[in-house]
């Protein structure tokens, strides 16, 4: 039996809202900030991480490093390399001309997001899956 942990999306009062809509047409609100996503963790060593949150390929979890900067952390399958770390930059990436904004993005990629939530879950969509294992 797996436990579900009660502050995980939908909770108590958003099953209340979601009664008689099938489950197709959920959709989950953005979290208006990155201590509100569902898996992030807070500052965690990178060693931890591998060793009690990641057990299968394809799990992932967000949380901050020593430097205080965003890190994905995602299991892998390949021998020897239990995870990888992906650092998240915060940046003006001009990847458009003029566009003066900064956004999300994992170093050195070219995907990039005005939201952490949104980044990660636009890499899970992704036609190519370069990150995540189904």
């Amino acid at each position: 039996m797996q436990v579900k942990c009660e502050h995980m999306w939908p909770t108590p009062v958003d099953m209340a809202l979601l009664k008689g809509k099938p489950r197709s047409e959920w959709t989950q609100p953005e979290p208006m900030s990155v201590q509100e996503i569902d898996f992030y963790l807070g500052r965690v060593p990178e060693w931890y991480i591998e060793l009690k949150f990641l057990k299968k390929p394809g799990d992932y979890l967000l949380a901050r490093g020593h430097d205080n900067k965003l890190r994905l952390s995602v299991k892998s399958n390949e021998p020897g390399n239990p995870a990888v770390h992906f650092p998240i930059e915060f940046c003006q990436t001009k990847q458009i001309r003029g566009d003066r904004n900064y956004y999300y993005r994992i170093e050195k990629t070219v995907l990039q997001n005005r939201s952490v939530w949104q980044l990660i879950h636009s890499y899970q969509k992704s036609n190519v899956n370069e990150i995540f294992y189904d």
